[in-house]
Protein backbone atom coordinates (compact mmCIF):
# COMPACT_ATOMS: atom_id res chain seq x y z
CA UNK A 1 0.00 0.00 0.00
CA UNK A 2 2.93 2.43 0.52
CA UNK A 3 4.48 1.26 -2.44
CA UNK A 4 1.14 2.57 -3.88
CA UNK A 5 0.42 5.61 -2.25
CA UNK A 6 4.07 7.40 -2.26
CA UNK A 7 3.85 8.16 -6.35
CA UNK A 8 0.47 9.07 -5.88
CA UNK A 9 1.19 11.74 -3.00
CA UNK A 10 4.27 12.67 -5.12
CA UNK A 11 2.02 13.33 -8.31
CA UNK A 12 -0.48 15.50 -5.99
CA UNK A 13 2.33 17.47 -4.42
CA UNK A 14 3.84 18.36 -7.99
CA UNK A 15 0.52 19.22 -9.35
CA UNK A 16 -0.11 22.31 -6.48
CA UNK A 17 3.49 23.34 -7.31
CA UNK A 18 2.45 24.01 -10.80
CA UNK A 19 2.71 27.95 -11.78
CA UNK A 20 -1.12 29.50 -11.32
CA UNK A 21 -1.91 32.04 -14.38
CA UNK A 22 -5.13 33.53 -13.78
CA UNK A 23 -6.64 34.65 -16.60
CA UNK A 24 -8.54 38.29 -16.64
CA UNK A 25 -11.96 38.61 -15.92
CA UNK A 26 -12.18 41.81 -17.20
CA UNK A 27 -13.45 42.68 -20.90
CA UNK A 28 -10.74 44.88 -21.03
CA UNK A 29 -8.19 42.67 -20.24
CA UNK A 30 -7.85 43.47 -16.36
CA UNK A 31 -8.41 41.97 -13.21
CA UNK A 32 -11.11 41.48 -10.78
CA UNK A 33 -10.85 40.89 -7.42
CA UNK A 34 -12.83 37.07 -7.80
CA UNK A 35 -9.10 36.57 -10.22
CA UNK A 36 -6.76 37.48 -7.40
CA UNK A 37 -8.83 34.94 -5.16
CA UNK A 38 -8.15 32.34 -7.21
CA UNK A 39 -4.85 33.31 -7.29
CA UNK A 40 -4.44 33.09 -3.24
CA UNK A 41 -6.68 29.66 -3.45
CA UNK A 42 -4.23 28.00 -6.03
CA UNK A 43 -1.36 29.00 -3.96
CA UNK A 44 -2.17 27.87 -0.93
CA UNK A 45 -2.49 31.04 0.85
CA UNK A 46 -6.01 30.59 1.69
CA UNK A 47 -5.37 28.01 4.08
CA UNK A 48 -4.02 30.54 6.54
CA UNK A 49 -5.47 33.51 5.52
CA UNK A 50 -9.05 31.92 4.91
CA UNK A 51 -12.14 33.09 7.09
CA UNK A 52 -10.39 32.31 10.30
CA UNK A 53 -7.34 35.07 11.30
CA UNK A 54 -6.38 38.51 11.03
CA UNK A 55 -5.94 38.68 7.42
CA UNK A 56 -8.86 37.07 5.24
CA UNK A 57 -7.95 36.47 1.47
CA UNK A 58 -10.84 36.15 0.45
CA UNK A 59 -12.37 39.49 1.33
CA UNK A 60 -12.05 42.14 -0.36
CA UNK A 61 -12.18 44.85 2.12
CA UNK A 62 -10.26 42.81 4.47
CA UNK A 63 -7.38 42.68 1.66
CA UNK A 64 -7.16 46.58 1.11
CA UNK A 65 -7.10 47.77 4.12
CA UNK A 66 -4.51 45.15 5.63
CA UNK A 67 -6.52 42.57 7.99
CA UNK A 68 -9.21 43.09 10.02
CA UNK A 69 -7.36 45.72 12.53
CA UNK A 70 -6.74 47.77 9.37
CA UNK A 71 -2.89 47.35 9.96
CA UNK A 72 -1.75 49.19 6.66
CA UNK A 73 1.85 49.25 5.55
CA UNK A 74 4.66 47.64 7.67
CA UNK A 75 8.66 48.66 7.15
CA UNK A 76 9.31 50.20 3.55
CA UNK A 77 5.83 49.45 2.25
CA UNK A 78 3.58 52.40 2.41
CA UNK A 79 0.37 50.75 2.07
CA UNK A 80 -1.66 47.68 3.03
CA UNK A 81 -1.49 46.03 -0.74
CA UNK A 82 2.09 47.25 -1.65
CA UNK A 83 3.05 45.53 1.88
CA UNK A 84 1.25 42.33 0.16
CA UNK A 85 3.28 42.16 -2.54
CA UNK A 86 6.82 42.47 -0.68
CA UNK A 87 5.16 39.48 1.66
CA UNK A 88 5.63 37.40 -2.20
CA UNK A 89 7.52 38.64 -4.59
CA UNK A 90 11.07 37.82 -2.82
CA UNK A 91 11.43 41.64 -1.92
CA UNK A 92 10.97 41.16 1.98
CA UNK A 93 13.84 40.91 4.13
CA UNK A 94 14.47 39.23 7.89
CA UNK A 95 15.39 43.08 8.87
CA UNK A 96 12.19 44.51 7.89
CA UNK A 97 10.83 43.03 11.13
CA UNK A 98 7.55 42.88 9.36
CA UNK A 99 6.65 38.70 9.82
CA UNK A 100 7.37 35.71 7.43
CA UNK A 101 6.65 35.62 3.20
CA UNK A 102 4.03 34.52 2.06
CA UNK A 103 2.65 31.63 1.25
CA UNK A 104 3.45 29.22 3.97
CA UNK A 105 5.65 30.10 6.59
CA UNK A 106 8.31 27.94 4.75
CA UNK A 107 8.87 30.54 1.98
CA UNK A 108 12.51 31.60 2.98
CA UNK A 109 12.76 35.59 2.92
CA UNK A 110 14.64 36.92 -0.34
CA UNK A 111 12.53 34.28 -2.15
CA UNK A 112 9.12 34.43 -4.36
CA UNK A 113 6.55 32.25 -2.76
CA UNK A 114 4.49 32.61 -6.57
CA UNK A 115 5.32 31.99 -10.06
CA UNK A 116 6.66 35.42 -11.66
CA UNK A 117 3.15 35.13 -13.88
CA UNK A 118 0.98 35.35 -10.82
CA UNK A 119 3.09 38.15 -9.52
CA UNK A 120 2.43 40.49 -12.31
CA UNK A 121 -1.54 39.78 -11.74
CA UNK A 122 -1.69 40.80 -8.40
CA UNK A 123 0.61 43.95 -9.21
CA UNK A 124 -0.95 44.55 -12.37
CA UNK A 125 -4.64 44.77 -10.40
CA UNK A 126 -3.09 46.84 -7.45
CA UNK A 127 -1.73 49.40 -10.33
CA UNK A 128 -5.48 49.19 -11.73
CA UNK A 129 -6.67 50.70 -8.05
CA UNK A 130 -7.27 47.09 -6.89
CA UNK A 131 -10.88 47.25 -8.58
CA UNK A 132 -13.52 45.12 -6.97
CA UNK A 133 -15.29 44.36 -9.75
CA UNK A 134 -14.82 44.67 -13.51
CA UNK A 135 -15.73 48.05 -14.84
CA UNK A 136 -18.05 48.91 -17.71
CA UNK A 137 -16.42 47.78 -20.87
CA UNK A 138 -17.33 50.60 -22.44
CA UNK A 139 -19.45 53.88 -22.14
CA UNK A 140 -22.23 55.35 -24.29
CA UNK A 141 -21.72 58.85 -25.95
CA UNK A 142 -24.49 60.00 -28.26
CA UNK A 143 -24.34 62.17 -31.81
CA UNK A 144 -26.50 64.09 -32.14
CA UNK A 145 -26.61 64.95 -35.93
CA UNK A 146 -28.91 67.99 -37.24
CA UNK A 147 -28.95 68.03 -40.62
CA UNK A 148 -28.94 70.62 -43.76
CA UNK A 149 -30.51 70.07 -46.94
CA UNK A 150 -28.30 67.10 -48.29
CA UNK A 151 -27.89 64.46 -45.46
CA UNK A 152 -26.54 62.06 -48.24
CA UNK A 153 -23.51 64.81 -48.20
CA UNK A 154 -22.49 64.40 -44.93
CA UNK A 155 -20.59 61.81 -43.43
CA UNK A 156 -18.28 61.56 -40.17
CA UNK A 157 -15.73 58.83 -38.16
CA UNK A 158 -14.25 58.44 -34.55
CA UNK A 159 -10.35 57.69 -34.31
CA UNK A 160 -8.45 56.84 -31.42
CA UNK A 161 -5.00 57.83 -30.55
CA UNK A 162 -3.57 55.33 -32.99
CA UNK A 163 -6.06 56.57 -35.61
CA UNK A 164 -7.82 53.66 -35.72
CA UNK A 165 -11.60 54.17 -36.85
CA UNK A 166 -13.20 52.83 -33.85
CA UNK A 167 -16.67 54.15 -35.24
CA UNK A 168 -18.28 55.64 -38.44
CA UNK A 169 -21.23 56.34 -40.17
CA UNK A 170 -23.21 54.72 -42.57
CA UNK A 171 -24.82 56.29 -45.88
CA UNK A 172 -27.25 59.12 -44.65
CA UNK A 173 -29.05 58.93 -48.88
CA UNK A 174 -32.42 58.20 -47.35
CA UNK A 175 -32.46 60.51 -44.79
CA UNK A 176 -34.90 63.30 -45.20
CA UNK A 177 -33.16 67.02 -45.47
CA UNK A 178 -32.99 69.40 -42.41
CA UNK A 179 -33.68 66.40 -39.93
CA UNK A 180 -32.40 65.15 -36.53
CA UNK A 181 -30.96 61.87 -36.08
CA UNK A 182 -29.31 60.55 -32.63
CA UNK A 183 -26.11 58.30 -33.43
CA UNK A 184 -25.30 55.51 -30.37
CA UNK A 185 -21.54 54.48 -29.68
CA UNK A 186 -19.83 52.67 -26.74
CA UNK A 187 -16.27 53.68 -26.44
CA UNK A 188 -13.79 53.08 -23.68
CA UNK A 189 -11.67 55.35 -22.12
CA UNK A 190 -9.09 56.94 -23.85
CA UNK A 191 -8.71 60.15 -26.33
CA UNK A 192 -10.39 60.08 -29.65
CA UNK A 193 -11.19 62.62 -32.66
CA UNK A 194 -14.18 63.29 -34.46
CA UNK A 195 -13.90 63.86 -37.64
CA UNK A 196 -16.75 64.98 -39.69
CA UNK A 197 -16.85 65.36 -43.71
CA UNK A 198 -18.37 66.86 -46.53
CA UNK A 199 -18.82 65.67 -50.24
CA UNK A 200 -18.89 68.71 -51.58
CA UNK A 201 -16.98 71.02 -49.47
CA UNK A 202 -19.29 73.11 -48.04
CA UNK A 203 -20.11 71.95 -44.71
CA UNK A 204 -23.08 71.65 -43.38
CA UNK A 205 -24.64 75.04 -45.04
CA UNK A 206 -25.59 74.09 -48.43
CA UNK A 207 -26.18 77.20 -50.96
CA UNK A 208 -29.11 77.67 -53.09
CA UNK A 209 -29.68 79.62 -56.06
CA UNK A 210 -32.63 80.96 -57.99
CA UNK A 211 -32.44 82.94 -61.26
CA UNK A 212 -34.92 84.83 -63.19
CA UNK A 213 -34.87 86.01 -66.80
CA UNK A 214 -36.91 88.68 -69.01
CA UNK A 215 -36.58 89.61 -72.41
CA UNK A 216 -38.58 91.24 -74.95
CA UNK A 217 -40.52 90.25 -78.31
CA UNK A 218 -38.85 91.58 -81.19
CA UNK A 219 -40.68 91.62 -84.58
CA UNK A 220 -39.23 90.23 -87.72
CA UNK A 221 -36.94 93.00 -89.73
CA UNK A 222 -36.77 94.85 -86.42
CA UNK A 223 -33.17 96.53 -86.73
CA UNK A 224 -31.03 96.76 -83.65
CA UNK A 225 -29.09 98.99 -82.57
CA UNK A 226 -25.77 98.27 -81.97
CA UNK A 227 -25.58 97.92 -77.43
CA UNK A 228 -29.07 97.51 -77.11
CA UNK A 229 -30.53 95.44 -74.18
CA UNK A 230 -33.16 92.89 -75.63
CA UNK A 231 -33.50 90.08 -72.40
CA UNK A 232 -31.94 89.94 -68.93
CA UNK A 233 -30.91 87.28 -66.78
CA UNK A 234 -30.82 87.27 -62.98
CA UNK A 235 -29.72 84.67 -60.37
CA UNK A 236 -29.47 84.74 -56.71
CA UNK A 237 -27.48 82.96 -54.57
CA UNK A 238 -28.56 82.58 -50.91
CA UNK A 239 -27.52 80.06 -48.01
CA UNK A 240 -29.40 77.24 -46.82
CA UNK A 241 -30.51 75.79 -43.57
CA UNK A 242 -27.35 75.27 -41.63
CA UNK A 243 -26.72 72.14 -40.31
CA UNK A 244 -24.93 71.16 -36.88
CA UNK A 245 -23.67 68.45 -34.18
CA UNK A 246 -23.39 67.74 -30.62
CA UNK A 247 -21.42 64.65 -29.04
CA UNK A 248 -22.48 63.85 -25.23
CA UNK A 249 -20.89 61.67 -22.74
CA UNK A 250 -24.06 59.62 -20.21
CA UNK A 251 -23.97 62.68 -18.33
CA UNK A 252 -24.95 64.99 -21.02
CA UNK A 253 -21.50 66.61 -20.55
CA UNK A 254 -20.65 68.44 -24.46
CA UNK A 255 -17.42 66.17 -25.60
CA UNK A 256 -17.72 67.97 -29.21
CA UNK A 257 -19.37 69.88 -31.47
CA UNK A 258 -19.52 71.97 -34.50
CA UNK A 259 -21.13 72.36 -38.21
CA UNK A 260 -22.09 75.26 -40.59
CA UNK A 261 -20.18 75.61 -43.56
CA UNK A 262 -17.07 74.46 -42.53
CA UNK A 263 -15.90 73.46 -45.64
CA UNK A 264 -14.28 69.48 -46.61
CA UNK A 265 -14.02 68.45 -43.28
CA UNK A 266 -13.80 69.50 -39.36
CA UNK A 267 -12.31 67.91 -36.06
CA UNK A 268 -12.96 67.76 -32.66
CA UNK A 269 -10.77 65.90 -30.00
CA UNK A 270 -12.09 64.37 -27.05
CA UNK A 271 -11.69 62.17 -24.24
CA UNK A 272 -13.24 60.06 -21.58
CA UNK A 273 -12.55 58.69 -18.08
CA UNK A 274 -14.67 56.77 -16.52
CA UNK A 275 -17.17 56.67 -19.19
CA UNK A 276 -17.29 60.98 -18.85
CA UNK A 277 -15.55 64.00 -19.96
CA UNK A 278 -12.72 64.26 -17.47
CA UNK A 279 -12.65 67.36 -14.66
CA UNK A 280 -11.16 70.06 -15.86
CA UNK A 281 -9.72 72.05 -12.17
CA UNK A 282 -8.78 75.73 -12.12
CA UNK A 283 -5.19 75.56 -12.26
CA UNK A 284 -4.58 72.33 -15.17
CA UNK A 285 -5.72 69.36 -16.32
CA UNK A 286 -6.57 65.93 -14.31
CA UNK A 287 -3.48 64.29 -13.92
CA UNK A 288 -3.55 60.37 -12.88
CA UNK A 289 -1.34 58.73 -10.45
CA UNK A 290 1.93 60.28 -10.75
CA UNK A 291 3.53 63.76 -11.79
CA UNK A 292 6.88 65.15 -10.48
CA UNK A 293 7.71 62.18 -8.53
CA UNK A 294 4.20 62.46 -6.70
CA UNK A 295 2.05 59.38 -6.10
CA UNK A 296 -1.72 59.06 -4.98
CA UNK A 297 -3.91 55.77 -4.57
CA UNK A 298 -7.56 55.23 -3.43
CA UNK A 299 -7.93 51.57 -1.87
CA UNK A 300 -10.92 50.54 -2.59
CA UNK A 301 -11.58 53.10 -5.73
CA UNK A 302 -14.95 51.24 -5.74
CA UNK A 303 -16.12 52.59 -2.47
CA UNK A 304 -19.15 51.49 -0.19
CA UNK A 305 -18.78 53.79 2.90
CA UNK A 306 -15.04 54.57 3.51
CA UNK A 307 -11.68 54.17 1.98
CA UNK A 308 -8.15 55.28 2.49
CA UNK A 309 -5.64 57.69 0.44
CA UNK A 310 -2.60 56.83 0.30
CA UNK A 311 -0.33 59.83 -1.19
CA UNK A 312 3.48 60.06 -1.51
CA UNK A 313 5.30 63.85 -2.49
CA UNK A 314 8.25 65.57 -1.72
CA UNK A 315 6.96 69.28 -0.52
CA UNK A 316 7.29 71.51 2.38
CA UNK A 317 4.03 73.12 2.32
CA UNK A 318 0.42 72.01 3.87
CA UNK A 319 -1.34 69.67 1.86
CA UNK A 320 -4.60 70.52 0.69
CA UNK A 321 -7.74 67.45 -0.11
CA UNK A 322 -10.82 68.02 -1.55
CA UNK A 323 -13.67 65.70 -2.96
CA UNK A 324 -14.91 67.21 -6.22
CA UNK A 325 -18.20 65.78 -8.14
CA UNK A 326 -18.32 65.56 -11.89
CA UNK A 327 -19.26 68.66 -12.11
CA UNK A 328 -16.24 70.36 -10.40
CA UNK A 329 -18.39 71.01 -7.06
CA UNK A 330 -16.07 70.97 -3.67
CA UNK A 331 -18.15 68.43 -1.83
CA UNK A 332 -15.61 67.97 1.28
CA UNK A 333 -11.96 69.14 2.22
CA UNK A 334 -9.26 68.13 4.33
CA UNK A 335 -6.03 70.23 5.08
CA UNK A 336 -2.45 68.05 6.25
CA UNK A 337 0.57 69.41 7.30
CA UNK A 338 3.42 68.34 5.54
CA UNK A 339 4.99 65.96 8.48
CA UNK A 340 1.62 64.10 9.23
CA UNK A 341 1.32 60.58 8.22
CA UNK A 342 0.86 59.87 4.41
CA UNK A 343 -2.50 58.49 4.86
CA UNK A 344 -6.28 59.95 5.24
CA UNK A 345 -9.66 57.81 5.75
CA UNK A 346 -12.18 59.02 3.43
CA UNK A 347 -15.89 58.47 4.60
CA UNK A 348 -18.06 59.07 1.35
CA UNK A 349 -21.25 57.05 3.29
CA UNK A 350 -23.32 60.37 2.35
CA UNK A 351 -22.21 60.91 -1.07
CA UNK A 352 -24.96 59.64 -3.85
CA UNK A 353 -23.98 57.01 -6.10
CA UNK A 354 -21.75 57.90 -9.67
CA UNK A 355 -18.26 59.02 -10.08
CA UNK A 356 -16.09 61.62 -7.87
CA UNK A 357 -12.21 62.87 -7.90
CA UNK A 358 -10.08 63.08 -5.10
CA UNK A 359 -7.68 66.42 -5.51
CA UNK A 360 -4.46 66.68 -3.62
CA UNK A 361 -2.36 70.53 -3.56
CA UNK A 362 0.87 71.20 -2.52
CA UNK A 363 2.33 74.04 -4.04
CA UNK A 364 2.70 73.92 -7.61
CA UNK A 365 1.60 70.03 -6.98
CA UNK A 366 -1.35 68.80 -8.15
CA UNK A 367 -2.89 65.61 -8.34
CA UNK A 368 -6.04 64.29 -9.27
CA UNK A 369 -7.49 60.33 -8.73
CA UNK A 370 -10.89 59.37 -9.80
CA UNK A 371 -13.35 56.98 -7.53
CA UNK A 372 -16.75 55.28 -8.00
CA UNK A 373 -19.29 55.64 -4.58
CA UNK A 374 -21.66 52.33 -5.60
Amino acid sequence: MKKILKPILTAFIALLCIPFLQAQSCADGSYEFSDMVAIFQSNGCTGCHGSQGGLNLSNYNNVVMGGNNGSGGCGPYSDPLSFLIGKIDGSLIQGDNCGNAMPRNGTPFGTPGMSAADIAAIQEWIDDGAPEFCAPSCATVDLDIRFDGFPAQTSWNITDAGGNVVASSTSYSGVAGNSLIIENNCLFDGCYTLNFFDSVNNGMCPFRATATSAGTFITPGTVIAPGSVVATLGTVVAPGLCGNYTLTDANGTVLASGGGSFGASETNSFCLSGGIAPIIFQGGNVHLKTIQDAQIRIIPNVINDQATLYYSLKTNQDIHIQIVDITGKIIEQYTRNFNDTNEINLNVNNLQSGFYFVQLMSGDIMLTEKFVKK
